[in-house]
């Protein structure tokens, strides 16, 4: 992607707050239709583990609180002596215990809660970058069948002409067949041509014009001269 065009792409995408584009189907629906860059999959994945990253990191906080809470309200029932039926030494076992697993849980929330600070950022850049790298493509494959389109509708025309200046030339050929046949008859008659197999097939002449205006869409109908009348 050029350094203009980049620009360009980023200027008209200032602004816009865009979810991820990996969670979009209409943005996977999109790569059916034109290829997608290395590095388009490249960020596509990147853009995926972050997301997942992002997932663990929510769920297990909370699995985390969960556990917390419950070692906490055992921390308390024992202190409130709510828990009875074991001695000292193991009361303080599972005091200290628990409290070391509070402890660990803190550390895993306090890692955790700095992902969950960082990944949107991350998600963002990534997000954005794809964005970029989207745009770049799909302008390429618009440009390149704009082009094509050009030259293909180019082709038609100068094929159209043509195939109106062979059929002028088709025409005349065969109204200058009628006139020769036409003259032969008079000055020589009908056993003289048959005699050197001269012949022209009027009607067939007059159907294959008529399926070829057919073709073309349009029928006129043919004047006696055309019909041999």
């Amino acid at each position: 992607m050029g350094t203009y065009m980049g620009k360009n792409f980023e200027s008209s995408l200032e602004g816009k707050n865009i979810a991820p584009l990996t969670l979009d189907q209409k943005w996977h629906k999109l790569f059916t239709v034109i290829k997608p860059s290395r590095q388009l999959k490249s960020l596509e994945k990147q853009l995926d583990n972050l997301i997942k990253k992002q997932g663990k990191a929510t769920t297990q906080s909370k699995d985390i609180r969960k556990l917390k809470s419950r070692l906490m309200k055992e921390i308390l029932e024992i202190q409130s002596g709510t828990q009875n039926g074991g001695s000292d030494a193991a009361i303080q076992k599972k005091l200290d215990e628990n409290t070391k697993l509070i402890g660990e849980c803190n550390e895993k929330l306090s890692h955790y809660q700095d992902e969950l600070l960082e990944i949107p950022s991350q998600i963002e850049r990534v997000n954005k970058a794809l964005m970029l790298e989207t745009m770049s493509l799909c302008y390429t494959e618009l440009n390149e069948n704009e082009r094509a389109i050009g030259q293909i509708t180019d082709w038609i025309a100068t094929v159209r002409v043509e195939l109106k200046k062979q059929i002028l030339r088709r025409q005349e050929r065969e109204i200058r067949n009628q006139e020769v046949y036409h003259y032969l008859h008079g000055v020589f008659g009908p056993e003289v041509l048959n005699l050197f197999d001269v012949k022209y097939d009027w009607e067939q002449k007059r159907k294959e014009r008529i399926e070829l205006k057919k073709e073309q869409g349009g029928i006129k109908k043919p004047n006696a001269e055309q019909t041999g009348k």
